[in-house]
Protein backbone atom coordinates (compact mmCIF):
# COMPACT_ATOMS: atom_id res chain seq x y z
CA UNK A 1 0.00 0.00 0.00
CA UNK A 2 1.37 3.40 -0.97
CA UNK A 3 1.87 6.27 1.45
CA UNK A 4 -0.89 8.11 -0.39
CA UNK A 5 -3.28 5.17 0.08
CA UNK A 6 -2.49 5.02 3.81
CA UNK A 7 -3.07 8.74 4.28
CA UNK A 8 -6.27 8.61 2.27
CA UNK A 9 -7.59 5.82 4.50
CA UNK A 10 -6.60 7.80 7.61
CA UNK A 11 -8.50 10.87 6.44
CA UNK A 12 -11.50 8.80 5.43
CA UNK A 13 -11.58 7.23 8.90
CA UNK A 14 -11.20 10.61 10.63
CA UNK A 15 -14.13 12.02 8.66
CA UNK A 16 -16.15 8.80 8.84
CA UNK A 17 -16.25 8.44 5.06
CA UNK A 18 -16.53 5.24 3.07
CA UNK A 19 -15.57 4.93 -0.59
CA UNK A 20 -19.09 5.77 -1.76
CA UNK A 21 -19.46 8.90 0.38
CA UNK A 22 -15.97 10.16 -0.54
CA UNK A 23 -16.67 9.47 -4.21
CA UNK A 24 -19.85 11.52 -4.01
CA UNK A 25 -18.00 14.46 -2.43
CA UNK A 26 -15.29 14.32 -5.10
CA UNK A 27 -17.57 13.63 -8.06
CA UNK A 28 -15.96 10.31 -8.98
CA UNK A 29 -17.12 6.69 -8.91
CA UNK A 30 -16.72 4.68 -5.73
CA UNK A 31 -14.66 2.15 -7.72
CA UNK A 32 -12.20 4.95 -8.48
CA UNK A 33 -11.77 5.54 -4.74
CA UNK A 34 -11.18 1.80 -4.34
CA UNK A 35 -8.42 2.01 -6.93
CA UNK A 36 -6.83 4.92 -5.05
CA UNK A 37 -6.94 2.91 -1.83
CA UNK A 38 -5.46 -0.20 -3.44
CA UNK A 39 -2.71 1.87 -5.08
CA UNK A 40 -3.87 0.83 -8.53
CA UNK A 41 -4.47 4.47 -9.52
CA UNK A 42 -3.68 7.94 -8.32
CA UNK A 43 -6.07 10.85 -8.60
CA UNK A 44 -6.05 13.30 -11.46
CA UNK A 45 -4.80 16.77 -10.60
CA UNK A 46 -8.24 18.32 -10.08
CA UNK A 47 -9.44 15.45 -7.87
CA UNK A 48 -6.20 15.57 -5.89
CA UNK A 49 -6.65 19.31 -5.28
CA UNK A 50 -10.26 18.69 -4.23
CA UNK A 51 -8.95 16.16 -1.68
CA UNK A 52 -6.52 18.74 -0.29
CA UNK A 53 -9.38 21.13 0.39
CA UNK A 54 -11.71 18.42 1.69
CA UNK A 55 -9.11 17.08 4.13
CA UNK A 56 -7.60 20.51 4.84
CA UNK A 57 -4.07 19.23 4.47
CA UNK A 58 -0.91 19.83 2.50
CA UNK A 59 -0.19 17.98 -0.72
CA UNK A 60 3.07 16.69 0.69
CA UNK A 61 1.31 15.25 3.74
CA UNK A 62 -1.44 13.55 1.71
CA UNK A 63 1.16 12.06 -0.64
CA UNK A 64 3.11 10.74 2.35
CA UNK A 65 6.20 12.79 1.51
CA UNK A 66 6.25 14.40 4.96
CA UNK A 67 5.08 13.02 8.28
CA UNK A 68 3.99 16.23 9.97
CA UNK A 69 0.59 17.67 9.31
CA UNK A 70 1.58 21.34 9.63
CA UNK A 71 -0.65 24.31 10.13
CA UNK A 72 1.14 26.34 7.45
CA UNK A 73 -1.19 28.78 5.68
CA UNK A 74 -2.28 27.24 2.40
CA UNK A 75 -3.30 29.41 -0.55
CA UNK A 76 -5.79 28.59 -3.31
CA UNK A 77 -4.23 26.57 -6.11
CA UNK A 78 -3.61 28.72 -9.20
CA UNK A 79 -3.89 27.33 -12.70
CA UNK A 80 -1.05 24.83 -13.07
CA UNK A 81 0.09 26.24 -16.42
CA UNK A 82 0.57 29.68 -14.86
CA UNK A 83 2.41 28.20 -11.87
CA UNK A 84 4.74 26.16 -14.11
CA UNK A 85 5.52 29.22 -16.24
CA UNK A 86 6.38 31.10 -13.04
CA UNK A 87 8.63 28.32 -11.74
CA UNK A 88 10.50 27.98 -15.02
CA UNK A 89 11.06 31.73 -15.11
CA UNK A 90 12.13 31.88 -11.42
CA UNK A 91 14.62 29.06 -11.93
CA UNK A 92 15.76 30.22 -15.38
CA UNK A 93 14.88 26.84 -16.90
CA UNK A 94 13.75 26.48 -20.49
CA UNK A 95 11.13 24.03 -21.65
CA UNK A 96 13.83 22.20 -23.65
CA UNK A 97 16.00 21.88 -20.54
CA UNK A 98 13.06 20.57 -18.51
CA UNK A 99 12.35 17.95 -21.20
CA UNK A 100 15.99 16.88 -21.34
CA UNK A 101 16.68 16.77 -17.61
CA UNK A 102 13.48 15.19 -16.32
CA UNK A 103 13.22 13.43 -19.03
CA UNK A 104 9.82 13.96 -20.62
CA UNK A 105 8.29 13.63 -24.04
CA UNK A 106 8.27 17.05 -25.69
CA UNK A 107 4.46 17.09 -25.81
CA UNK A 108 4.01 16.77 -22.04
CA UNK A 109 5.41 20.14 -20.86
CA UNK A 110 3.78 21.84 -23.84
CA UNK A 111 0.38 20.48 -22.73
CA UNK A 112 1.02 21.50 -19.12
CA UNK A 113 2.18 25.00 -20.10
CA UNK A 114 -0.71 25.54 -22.50
CA UNK A 115 -3.27 24.30 -19.98
CA UNK A 116 -4.38 21.35 -22.10
CA UNK A 117 -3.41 18.82 -19.41
CA UNK A 118 -2.26 18.81 -15.82
CA UNK A 119 0.33 16.49 -14.32
CA UNK A 120 -0.48 13.24 -12.57
CA UNK A 121 0.37 12.97 -8.89
CA UNK A 122 3.44 10.92 -9.86
CA UNK A 123 4.54 13.73 -12.18
CA UNK A 124 3.93 16.29 -9.43
CA UNK A 125 6.34 14.37 -7.19
CA UNK A 126 8.95 14.16 -9.97
CA UNK A 127 8.60 17.86 -10.74
CA UNK A 128 8.91 18.82 -7.07
CA UNK A 129 12.09 16.73 -6.83
CA UNK A 130 13.41 18.36 -10.00
CA UNK A 131 12.68 21.88 -8.77
CA UNK A 132 13.88 20.91 -5.25
CA UNK A 133 10.69 22.14 -3.64
CA UNK A 134 7.61 20.78 -1.95
CA UNK A 135 4.60 19.69 -3.97
CA UNK A 136 2.67 22.43 -2.16
CA UNK A 137 5.13 25.04 -3.45
CA UNK A 138 5.03 23.48 -6.91
CA UNK A 139 1.25 23.81 -7.14
CA UNK A 140 1.25 27.25 -5.50
CA UNK A 141 -0.36 26.42 -2.16
CA UNK A 142 2.58 27.88 -0.21
CA UNK A 143 4.67 30.90 -1.11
Amino acid sequence: MSNFSKRLLEFMAEQNLNAASLAKKLGVRHTTIGRYISGERTPKFSCFVDMLYLFNCSADYLLGLVDLHTEEPLHPVPTFSIRLHTLLKERNITQARLIAELPLSSAVPYKWLSGINTPSTESLIRLAEYFECSVDYLIGRVK
